[in-house]
């Protein structure tokens, strides 16, 4: 029962459904996160889209992990090499860190 409870709350806490677009012309959305009670280990996915009309050569999604009081306590990035345009990358970044929140702070796109 605590193991399920646990899981409900790191789901429902990390339910983000961000839609942004950066300056490189990509776009972030669908970000969820879910833990594997068994291993320990949460994985953040979600949807990078390449909204411009050139190659992305190098691409990368760095997650900021905060605790229940708002303190940062990790981090945990995922990358693909070229992205092209209209095509869409599933990010899947693991962690054993435990977290309450993430968010995604830094997309770099070269």
């Amino acid at each position: 029962m605590k193991k399920l409870l646990a899981f409900a709350v790191v789901a429902l806490a990390c339910q983000i459904s961000l839609a942004q677009t950066l300056a490189r012309g990509v776009n972030v959305s669908g970000l969820a996160a879910n833990r594997d009670m068994t291993s320990g280990v949460t994985t953040i996915t979600g949807n990078v889209t390449n909204v411009s009309d050139r190659l992305i050569d190098a691409l990368s999604v760095t997650f900021k992990l905060y605790d229940e009081q708002n303190k940062e306590v990790g981090s945990t990035t995922d990358s693909t090499s070229q992205l092209a345009p209209g095509a869409v990358w599933n990010v899947k970044a693991e962690t054993s860190t435990p977290f309450s929140r993430f968010s995604a702070m830094d997309v770099v796109a070269k």
